[in-house]
């Protein structure tokens, strides 16, 4: 454009009015940026009156797009501000034609067409995930920018690839995973295609730092993060969660982000933290009810009471278990839904989940293996075919009937295949462990929780809720069903797990001894986010940490930092440069990262071994062979959790004995080729010799004995080894062994040398 914008229009016979009413039915909101900053643009180069002009235009145009932004839909209009081709998709790849309310709510909440931070809280089971695919594809398709997609696990990862592959297919923007080993670092530039990041919390932090340091940031247009609660769960994933969304608020403010949460009691805290909005329903698309079975008693829990005296309603009695095998009585509870519906079982443990699976085999009716008899036989032969014919005997013995165990034990090809047989029909029993509840889209009619722990501790109301969220498949069911067994002696436990209020979600930054701060202070000065004091008190005072405990009476957060900073120092893993002589304590200093601190970044390995590790490793540099692989074994030793080892020491040694035996094994099998006595073997690879081998062995058994004649020649001579005639010459060989000609002596010694 060199004239004004109306010109232009003009210019094609066309008035401002007849311009705003041609766009009136097909322009967006999102379309808002792009116009009027060409207009803006413009207008520094237009005379007073055409400026005056524009900007009229300009004003006029911006209205017609806000009203057409948040104009009422029509019920054909299932999907809002989305195109067309995207609609079509979605109909054909997740046969969804319509959404629920809640979902049109938020996708013309103010804060999802603003672009604002929102956090979303919903039960289980209420559509989020099919909500967050609609943001994405949103994003990459009307705004061109690219997406992350922040999920807690590896498996939750790889189904959300490959459920969204082929909407990349038919809408043209790339899937790439970040998980365990996939994903490249930093991400190859895309000029064409637009890309979404399915992301671990660990991968997404090393991803975002790689689009930081490549200045490429701003190509992030959109990062959703899944089970947003998972940031007050301790440890390192909470502190690793936290970090990550602390960087984004710093260093891509331009970049929206939505939280996906289970319902939590402190919600304000994660709303100021992300400088959100906040949306919350308690939609469920199909009504769950809970019950509690005691001993021969199944109870039904009235949810709506809070009184613990009222709380568990007598539902009916059950048939008496059989005590030495099923002393719970789970088959009954199994075999009530099954095969016409399905059920998930939750132990507590790996090891429980395959001895229930075990069990249910072993007392569930007979009948069972003939319901969908093929696809089981197709299912094992697959499983059979994925595993390199070494399938688990559990899963072998246990598919017959329809069931299966589900952990993180599984291969993802073996992952993969049970939860698609577990959807389709094929299974209709899953014995499992509380990670399948956390994202796997594995709903049943009934879900059972075998006990009320996890592992070693007291099952969280939160874990609770996200398990029997599991229950009810929308489309399918009208109801779900959730049965959690308990004994006697644990009803008071039981009762104060319904009655007590959601968790609160609790910054993880200063567990471990405030590993979590640290390693965020040391990254975002190893970034060069950050360079002087001043700003990483700023900074610092945004994280959640600093929300949560900045009144607290127990808690100093500047101590708390200042330690921090001060261990950076002190063990080398950054550099201060005071000015006009400064004190430590002063905001004015200027800090720097070291190569050692910057090698540790890179590295991702923990800031508090990173000093044992590079130790180690420099002793083990003076005298490390790297032309094997061996070294790698020493570079694989895990640091933490060393007494959770159990190192088998007899079966180390063993293992180290048998080295010699292996050695001879090559011997003895070389031997046996031969048919020769060991210590001819040797001689037996010199090219003269090897040839009359392969010639007399087409001859009689009777005549092997000439097999060895050359050699036998070779060793009576005293050349015992190859060495021994590769130092020899012609003429001395030719003279000490009969019947050998100049050409077959030079032939043997150029071959043994």
């Amino acid at each position: 454009m060199h004239n004004s914008v109306c010109d232009d229009f003009s210019s094609l016979g066309m008035k401002s009015e007849d311009v705003i009413e041609e766009f009136d039915d097909s322009l967006f909101i999102d379309s808002v940026p792009v116009f009027t900053s060409v207009i803006s643009s413009e207008n520094s180069e237009l005379d007073p009156p055409d400026e005056k002009r524009a900007c009229s235009f300009q004003s006029q145009l911006y209205q017609r797009f806000q009203a057409n932004a948040v104009r009422p839909q029509s019920e054909e209009e299932a999907i809002y501000g989305l195109p067309s081709n995207l609609i079509e998709a979605l109909k054909k790849h997740r046969g969804i034609s319509s959404l629920y309310d809640w979902q049109k709510a938020v996708l013309s909440h103010p804060s999802i067409v603003s672009g604002r931070n929102l956090i979303i809280t919903l039960p289980t089971g209420g559509g989020k995930t099919l909500l967050a695919e609609i943001l994405i594809l949103k994003q990459l398709l009307c705004q061109q920018k690219d997406a992350l997609f922040v999920l807690p696990y590896v498996s939750i990862v790889q189904e959300k690839v490959k459920g969204l592959l082929p909407l990349g297919l038919d809408l043209e923007f790339l899937v790439e995973e970040y998980a365990s080993n996939k994903g490249r670092i930093p991400p190859i530039k895309r000029r064409r295609k637009k890309s979404v990041y399915v992301s671990t919390i660990e991968k997404a932090q090393a991803l975002v730092n790689s689009l930081f340091e490549s200045k490429k940031i701003g190509n992030l247009g959109l990062v959703i993060v899944d089970e947003l609660h998972l940031i007050g769960v301790g440890g390192n994933r909470g502190a690793a969660l936290e970090q990550l969304i602390s960087k984004l608020l710093y260093c891509a403010q331009n970049c929206q982000l939505i939280g996906i949460s289970a319902t939590l009691s402190n919600l304000e805290d994660l709303t100021t933290f992300l400088k959100a909005d906040l949306f919350t329903a308690n939609f469920r698309p199909v009504s769950l009810t809970e019950y509690v079975k005691v001993e021969n008693i199944l109870y039904k829990v009235n949810s709506n009471i809070n009184c613990r005296d009222s709380l568990l309603e007598f539902y009916r009695h059950l048939p008496t278990a059989q005590k030495s095998r099923d002393p719970d009585n789970l088959s009954f509870l199994v075999n009530e839904v099954i095969p016409s519906a399905s059920c998930l079982v939750f132990c507590p443990t790996k090891k429980s989940a395959e001895n229930v699976c075990i069990m249910l085999s072993q007392t569930l009716p007979s009948e069972l293996t003939d319901h969908k008899s093929k696809e089981k036989r197709k299912l094992l032969e697959d499983m059979l075919e994925e595993c390199g014919r070494k399938l688990c005997s559990i899963q072998k013995r246990c598919i017959p009937y329809g069931l299966a165990y589900h952990h993180s034990g599984l291969t993802t090809d073996e992952r993969r295949l049970i939860q698609d047989a577990f959807l389709e029909g094929t299974l209709c029993v899953l014995c499992c462990t509380s990670t399948l509840a956390a994202g796997v889209n594995l709903p049943a009619k009934r879900v059972i929780l075998r006990s009320l722990t996890i592992g070693n501790r007291p099952i969280m109301k939160q874990e609770y809720t996200q398990m029997t969220g599991r229950a009810g498949r929308a489309g399918l069911d009208d109801s779900g069903e959730s049965v959690i067994v308990i004994q006697r002696n644990q009803k008071d436990q039981l009762e104060e797990l319904l009655t007590n209020v959601t968790e609160q979600c609790r910054s993880s930054l200063m567990d471990n001894n405030g590993r979590g701060l640290k390693n965020l202070l040391l990254s975002i000065i190893g970034l060069e986010m950050i360079c002087s004091k001043a700003d990483l008190i700023a900074f610092f005072k945004k994280t959640l940490f600093y929300i949560q405990f900045k009144n607290s009476s127990e808690i100093s957060t500047t101590d708390l930092f200042e330690d921090s900073l001060r261990y950076l120092v002190n063990e080398g893993f950054i550099l201060i440069n005071r000015k006009n002589k400064t004190t430590f304590s002063s905001d004015s200093i200027v800090v720097q990262i070291t190569n050692f601190g910057k090698a540790v970044c890179k590295s991702g390995i923990d800031i508090q071994i990173s000093k044992q590790v590079y130790s180690d490793l420099a002793i083990a540099s003076q005298s490390m062979m790297l032309t094997t692989r061996l070294h790698l074994i020493f570079c694989s030793i895990p640091y933490t959790n060393q007494e959770e080892l159990n190192i088998s020491w007899d079966a180390f040694y063993n293992e180290v004995n048998l080295w010699a035996l292996k050695s001879l094994l090559n011997d003895f099998s070389r031997a046996l080729a031969y048919c020769v006595r060991a210590e001819l073997v040797p001689l037996m690879e010199i090219q003269r010799v090897q040839k009359v081998m392969d010639y007399l062995n087409f001859l009689p058994v009777k005549m092997t004995v000439l097999l060895q004649a050359r050699a036998i020649q070779l060793y009576n001579a005293g050349f015992t080894t190859v060495a021994s005639v590769a130092r020899s010459d012609v003429l001395t060989l030719i003279s000490s062994v009969d019947h050998l000609s100049m050409k077959q002596a030079a032939q043997m010694i150029s071959s043994a040398k």
